[in-house]
């Protein structure tokens, strides 16, 4: 199995827009959720893939000092096949500003989603306020969770970041 390989270019952080522009071309070159092999992924993220056990690989790590994300998926072995990219809130309070993950915003993901032809359904919970998007076509379904780049000022509040994404 391929573990971990460290170059001079992989063992600097990688950013949140890295691994977001990584998995938008890894979705647009998929046709199911079973084209997440660990040969694809690690091909398309530009660095072999980590095995966790003998189901589930990816990739886990520091982004900055507020900051960390886990790239997890799940095989055809697993009860539930999929993708999670999380970004991970590291302060002691859960409330660091998401200015250091949101270089690719939710409104430019959701753009990228729509060219490779997936459509999207906004799901809302109580008063109206958004759960997550889903987005959708033959085979392949997405769901991103968001929240907000800052809690002021208004214009950093309603700035919606990508902070999860689970392929599915």
């Amino acid at each position: 199995m391929p573990t971990s390989s460290h170059t001079d270019s992989q063992s600097q952080n990688p950013t949140a827009e890295f691994l977001l522009l990584r998995l938008i071309d890894l979705i647009k070159q998929s046709r199911s959720i079973q084209d997440l092999t660990p040969d694809r992924v690690s091909a398309v993220m530009q660095q072999s893939v980590t095995f966790f056990t003998p189901d589930r690989f990816g990739y886990r790590g520091p982004l900055t000092a507020d900051w960390r994300f886990t790239l997890d998926v799940r095989t055809v072995n697993s009860v539930t096949e999929r993708l999670d990219l999380d970004f991970i809130d590291r302060t002691p309070s859960r409330s660091a500003p998401a200015t250091e993950i949101c270089q690719i915003d939710f409104d430019r993901f959701a753009s990228e989603m729509a060219k490779a032809g997936f459509s999207r359904t906004t799901i809302n919970g109580e008063h109206g306020i958004v759960v997550y998007d889903r987005f959708d076509r033959p085979n392949l379904s997405i769901k991103v969770s968001t929240r907000g780049e800052a809690p002021e000022p208004l214009e950093k509040a309603q700035h919606s970041c990508v902070q999860l994404v689970t392929v599915q």
